[in-house]
């Protein structure tokens, strides 16, 4: 779907109402769309309010095309049209990402290059990489260039993970958040848009502070053991069985004296073998 939004000019000519309307809807419509195509006058280049448009894009996540128009109107000077691109990257350094493509919407000139750019600009907004992949890609970063050293040691990016797309958005978890280094951060863009294919689409880093249990100086002392009513320990005896002591029943009284008189009358017999 193309949306074809009315001119958006200069604040200090906005004059009439309808006019006023127009560049609401124009803002609006932003954030309905993917892909945003910013047409430039070639011959005026870039003014202030293309560039407020374009950070009003960027922030929102959008993929933006600079579309140079009006480039029958050029003089045929060489390198004439490759200057007026120089001169965007040099006055806006903030899209140095977004494509640049040229057309004459009089003459239908390269109307089609231009819908392979936001083709391509659109895969790249809806792509997505593995978690594995970028981890290992921010070691691999880590290891080019470390994270500079603050007050308290070395900052330090232990892994990310990509949220989002359409809008294009990573995390990243790092030990300390408070004062960390935005020029590393702007090192990370630059190497997610390099190695990781979002060359043509803005991005957003966000930084997480990953939360560590506490160390045992900080968890405080111990809580003193309360005695409780102690219980007996069980003896471990190896699984081995125990007989039960005899237990004497009552009773059987002439068994008892039999066994008795026979003991005597051997006591008997050994006395008289001795006297013999």
């Amino acid at each position: 779907t193309v949306l074809d939004t009315a001119g958006i000019r200069r604040k200090s000519k906005v004059e009439e109402d309808v006019e006023y309307y127009s560049v609401n809807r124009a803002i609006k419509t932003i954030d309905e769309a993917d892909v945003v195509l910013l047409m430039v006058d070639a011959i005026e280049g870039l003014s202030d309010q293309d560039k407020k448009i374009a950070n009003l894009i960027v922030r929102r996540g959008k993929g933006i095309i600079l579309v140079l128009n009006k480039i029958d109107l050029l003089t045929g000077i060489g390198n004439e049209l490759q200057a007026i691109k120089d001169r965007i990257r040099f006055l806006f350094p903030i899209l140095g990402f977004a494509p640049i493509t040229s057309i004459s919407a009089l003459k239908g000139q390269d109307i089609g290059k231009l819908l392979d750019t936001v083709w391509g600009v659109w895969k790249q907004l809806n792509k997505r990489v593995d978690t594995s992949q970028l981890n290992e890609a921010i070691k691999e970063w880590g290891e080019a260039y470390q994270p500079p050293r603050g007050s308290m040691g070395h900052y330090k990016v232990y892994y990310g993970t990509q949220f989002s797309a359409n809008p294009v958005k990573f995390l990243m978890f790092v030990n300390r958040i408070k004062d960390f280094p935005q020029i590393y951060v702007q090192y990370l863009k630059n190497c997610i848009r390099r190695d990781l294919g979002f060359t043509q689409i803005p991005i957003e880093v966000d930084l997480r502070e990953r939360k560590r249990n506490p160390s045992l100086h900080m968890r405080g002392p111990k809580k003193p053991v309360v005695d409780g009513p102690k219980t007996e320990v069980k003896r471990n005896i190896g699984g081995r069985a125990f007989a039960k002591p005899k237990v004497t029943k009552p009773g059987n009284v002439a068994s008892v004296d039999k066994s008795r008189k026979r003991i005597e009358k051997q006591a008997k017999r050994i006395t008289g073998k001795k006297r013999g």
